[in-house]
């Protein structure tokens, strides 16, 4: 059971690290679209963006939360 929860934990890991990739992904491609001229569809764009890193930040939410029930259930 113990090589269960320690998967559990590996698995919110690993799930954090690609959330925190998308995350910074999503910020240089902003920062580009941002920078570049203001037709309507970059800002659609940019608007697309800040609605994608806003559910992956909610995502790390829910996965930091999933991670302390997993510590939990250990204890």
């Amino acid at each position: 059971m113990n090589q269960l929860k320690m998967n559990e934990h590996e698995l919110a890991e690993s799930l954090e690290s690609v959330l925190c990739q998308i995350v910074a992904l999503l910020n240089v491609t902003q920062n580009a679209l941002d920078g570049s001229e203001s037709s309507i569809y970059m800002r659609d764009a940019v608007q697309m963006l800040n609605a994608a890193r806003n559910l992956a930040i909610e995502a790390e939410q829910y996965r930091s939360e999933w991670e302390k029930l997993i510590l939990r259930d250990r204890g």
